[in-house]
């Protein structure tokens, strides 16, 4: 889907005004010379938006997410500007929609990448995205605005909102986070002994060292960390405080090495790990 305009800059309204003086002028007068002039005046003003149709002509674009695209959070993008006629594009300017910054590409040859950040209010499926391209080419009186329709496919992941779950704790004490979600990590086992090589003193296995007459030590091994189930029924608030703290518990524990579940109503996502496990999750609260 493809849109254009044409916005008449001061510059331009001036050129028009002049024009339209001369030429009343020339049929008031019948001056042949205000008439050359005049005619000259509207050759240029068409031969202008000729040319400044032609810059704007074969000018394709696709955009790519660089990374995970949360709402609320400034994601990257790679803006990629083709030009598919003979001659440059010059003078151009791309926008997207809702974005307040513009990038200007002086000479569009064949190909030119943009890093351009964007923020999502929203979360959800993006289908597509507006591309605005601007230019002002050739004499810079009437700036060409064409609208590009982007087909895209990437979901934007609820905002996170950094959240803390107190459970039976009273007033006024230490307070830990996700008390119902986390499992606190077991005490260290020994997984084997080894002879010492400059280790700490506490790792020193004392009744070894004993029976063997030289210093040996423990090879500690940290116990399994306890899958977690994020419940969006015991998380307080409206659905999207709901959607958003979740969205911050899956992103911390996920990150800090549980296998981490989702419930939500009827639907129960079985604990795992990775980054894979963690944008299903996050994907599933985005679509809600």
């Amino acid at each position: 889907m493809k849109k254009s305009k044409i916005k008449v800059k001061k510059s331009g309204y001036i050129f028009m005004a002049v024009s339209i003086l001369l030429g009343v002028g020339a049929v008031n007068t019948g001056n042949n010379l205000l008439y050359i002039v005049v005619s000259g005046m509207l050759s240029f003003m068409l031969v202008s938006g000729i040319v400044a149709r032609y810059n704007l002509r074969g000018v394709r674009v696709r955009i790519i997410p660089q990374g995970d695209i949360y709402a609320g959070r400034e994601a990257k993008f790679k803006v990629i500007v083709e030009n598919n006629k003979r001659f440059p594009s010059l003078l151009l300017r791309v926008k997207i929609e809702g974005a307040e910054r513009e990038s200007l590409i002086l000479t569009l040859k064949v190909r030119r990448e943009i890093d351009y950040p964007f923020k999502f209010t929203k979360r959800g499926k993006v289908n597509f995205m507006n591309v605005y391209l601007i230019s002002d080419f050739p004499v810079g009186m009437f700036e060409r605005i064409k609208m590009i329709t982007v087909r895209c496919d990437f979901i934007v992941f609820p905002e996170p909102k950094k959240w803390f779950y107190m459970s039976g704790m009273e007033e006024g004490k230490e307070h830990h986070e996700f008390t119902d979600y986390m499992s606190k990590r077991g005490k260290e086992d020994i997984k084997a002994l080894k002879e010492y090589e400059g280790e700490p003193v506490r790792f020193i296995h004392w009744k070894a060292t004993a029976k063997r007459g030289e210093l040996v030590v423990k090879e500690m091994e940290e116990k399994t960390k306890k899958p977690c189930i994020v419940d969006l029924n015991h998380i307080e608030g409206t659905l999207e405080d709901k959607i958003s703290k979740a969205t911050y518990l899956i992103d911390k524990l996920i990150k800090e090495g549980y296998a981490v579940g989702l419930k939500a109503g009827d639907t129960y996502i079985k604990p795992s790990s990775g980054n894979s496990h963690r944008r299903k999750m996050l994907a599933f609260l985005a679509l809600l």
